[in-house]
C-alpha cells in the first residue's frame, strides 16, 4: 500500500492512498460475503444467496466500488492516527479507481494549522493592569436607583409630567411610509430618561390618558438604526396610562427596608464595595481579552476556511436568536435593514476570523504550558452546567459533547489564569 500526504493552503490536507491487486483481494471477499448475507434475490432465503450468484447478478465492476469504499472507512482513520493528522470536520473522498488491479482514492480534509505563536508570556508582561477606583457619582447614581426602583407608584388623574411612568401606543411613519417595528401597544416609558428616541419623551409631557398627539421627530445622526439617521419620523401616540412615583425619603429607615443595614452610610458603603468589585472584575476580563487578542494578532497561522465558516454560522445564529427575542424573524430583519445573507456573512468574516485565532492561540497556549484537566473537575463543571438546564430537557443533551464543552472552559480558565500570572 502506498500513502502520500500533501500539505494544501488554508490548513488543508490531502491524503492519496493506493492498494495493489494483492491488498485489494480481502477487501473484495469480504464485500462478497457481507453482500451475500443481506441481498435479497428471487428463490433464496435471506441471507442464503450464494456468492457466485451475487457475482454474476450485481457484476464484479460494482462489487470492487463497494470494496474500494470498504477500504476507505478501514484505512482512513488509521491513516489519520499513523500520520499524526490533526482533522477537524468531514474528509471529501473520490475514489479515483476500483478495479482488480488497483484501488485508488483521495481524501482532502481540514486540519488544525500550525501555529508560530508570539512570545505570550512577554505580551502578558507588557499588558498594564489598570486601577480601578469608585467615583461618588458612582454610588450616588445607585443609590438613586434603588430609591426609584422602590418608589410608591400609583395612577395620575392629571396631565403626565417628568418623571412620570406612561404607557403609550404609537406608530411611525417616514413620508407616510409605515416603518416595520415602529408600531407598539402599552409601551413603557419614564419621561426625561430619555430612554426613546430624542424628543419623543418631550411630546407626551401634558398628555392625559385617553389623549392623542401627532409630532414629528429627528433622528440624530449616531442613531442605532442606520436607515433612519437624520430623518424625520411622524409619530402618531395614544396615552394608555399615566402613573406617578412617591420617593421614599433617603435615610437609615429606608436603608433598612433594603436589607440588613444599620443606616444609610452603611448601605452607602456596601454599594461601594459592590461596584469595586464590578469594576475589578471588568478590568479583569478587559486585560484578559487584550492579552490573548494581541498574542492572536502577532501569532502566524493558516486558518482553516472550515473553522471561520462555522464561526459565522454561530454569529448568525447568535443574530438570529437575538432578532427572534424582539418578534422578528431574521429575513425580516435583514429585508428592513437591506442586506442579503451574503452581505451579513462578508460583514462578519473579520470578527469570525479573529475568534478563530483567539481560540486556536488559547489552545495552543494550552499545550505549551501543559494545561491538564482532572476527572474531577470535569465531572464538577459538567455537573454545574446541567444543573442550568431545565430537567425536562436535561435528556435531550449529549453528556459526551457537554463533557468536551466544559473541558474547553476549564481550559481557557486555567490559560487565563496562566497568563495573568505574568
Amino acid at each position: 500500500m502506498k500513502i502520500e500526504v500533501k500539505k494544501l493552503p488554508k490548513s488543508r490536507v490531502e491524503i492519496e492512498v493506493t492498494l495493489e491487486k494483492s491488498e485489494i483481494k480481502p477487501y473484495y471477499d469480504r464485500t462478497l460475503s457481507d453482500l451475500s448475507r443481506t441481498v435479497e434475490m428471487k428463490g433464496f432465503r435471506p441471507g442464503k444467496v450464494p456468492r457466485e450468484t451475487v457475482e454474476k447478478t450485481l457484476g464484479r465492476p460494482k462489487i470492487l466500488v463497494e470494496a474500494a469504499e470498504r477500504s476507505v472507512e478501514e484505512l482512513y482513520p488509521k491513516i489519520v492516527v499513523e500520520k499524526n493528522l490533526e482533522i477537524i470536520g468531514r474528509p471529501e473522498i473520490e475514489i479515483k479507481k476500483a478495479d482488480e488491479d488497483e484501488f485508488f482514492w483521495r481524501a482532502k480534509a481540514s486540519v488544525l494549522p500550525e501555529i508560530k505563536l508570539a512570545d505570550y508570556k512577554d505580551i502578558a508582561k507588557s499588558e498594564e493592569k489598570k486601577k480601578v477606583s469608585v467615583e461618588k457619582k458612582e454610588i450616588d447614581d445607585s443609590i438613586d436607583y434603588l430609591q426609584k426602583s422602590r418608589a410608591e407608584i400609583k395612577d395620575a388623574d392629571r396631565p403626565a409630567e417628568l418623571g412620570d411612568l406612561v404607557e403609550v401606543d404609537f406608530e411611525g411613519r417616514v413620508a407616510g411610509v409605515k416603518l416595520e417595528g415602529s408600531q407598539s401597544k402599552n409601551h413603557p416609558a419614564v419621561l426625561g430618561e430619555g430612554k426613546l428616541i430624542p424628543g419623543f419623551e418631550d411630546e407626551l409631557a401634558g398628555l392625559k390618558v385617553g389623549e392623542e398627539k401627532d409630532f414629528s421627530v429627528q433622528a440624530p445622526a449616531d442613531y442605532w438604526e442606520q436607515n433612519l439617521r437624520g430623518k424625520k419620523i411622524d409619530f402618531h401616540v395614544k396615552v394608555i396610562k399615566v402613573r406617578e412615583r412617591k420617593l421614599l425619603d433617603l435615610n437609615d429607615e429606608f436603608a433598612k427596608k433594603l436589607g440588613h443595614f444599620e443606616n444609610l452610610e452603611n448601605l452607602k458603603s456596601s454599594v461601594n464595595e459592590g461596584l469595586l468589585v464590578e469594576k475589578q472584575e471588568k478590568e479583569k476580563e478587559r486585560r484578559r481579552a487584550a492579552i490573548v487578542e494581541k498574542v492572536a494578532v502577532s501569532s502566524s497561522m493558516d486558518l482553516p476556511e472550515l473553522l471561520v465558516d462555522e464561526e459565522i454560522k454561530k454569529m448568525v445564529h447568535e443574530l438570529s436568536h437575538t432578532v427572534e427575542r424582539n418578534g422578528l424573524k431574521l429575513e425580516d430583519y435583514l429585508a428592513h435593514v437591506k442586506k442579503s445573507a451574503d452581505d451579513l456573512h462578508k460583514e462578519f468574516r473579520q470578527e469570525a476570523e479573529k475568534r478563530v485565532r483567539v481560540a486556536l492561540v488559547m489552545r495552543e497556549v494550552a499545550r505549551c504550558e501543559q494545561v491538564k484537566i482532572s476527572d474531577e473537575e470535569l465531572d464538577s463543571k459538567t455537573q454545574e452546567i446541567l444543573r442550568t438546564v431545565p430537567p425536562e430537557d436535561q435528556k435531550k443533551i449529549d453528556i459526551a459533547d457537554l463533557k468536551v464543552y466544559a473541558n474547553g472552559i476549564l481550559r481557557n480558565q486555567k490559560v487565563f489564569e496562566i497568563l495573568e500570572s505574568y
